[in-house]
């Protein structure tokens, strides 16, 4: 199978598109998400997108109608390794 250099160079300025595309979706789909620390290992027992909601209107006393659509535990470091990680070559 043969391909012409336009043809490769088209193909080419497709997939550069089509990769800004979904950086830039990624990248908006983060824009409301939250970090939570400080809350103990296993303390959801249970429903962890229940727990987060919860925590929001309770612990923060904030009365809201959310919904969290979506909630999970994160790989756990200590807050002195984040703060004083080397920087990566």
């Amino acid at each position: 199978m043969e391909c012409s250099r336009s043809e490769t160079d088209g193909l080419l300025q497709d997939f550069t598109q089509e990769h800004r595309k979904l950086t830039d979706l990624e990248s908006r789909s983060r824009r409301k998400n939250l970090r939570i620390f400080g809350v103990p290992e296993d303390a959801e027992k249970g429903s962890a997108t229940q727990f987060v909601e919860e925590l929001i209107q309770k612990e923060l006393d904030i009365d809201t109608d959310c919904q969290i659509q979506w909630a999970h535990e994160l790989w756990h470091r200590s807050l002195k390794q984040i703060n004083h990680q080397e920087p990566s070559s």
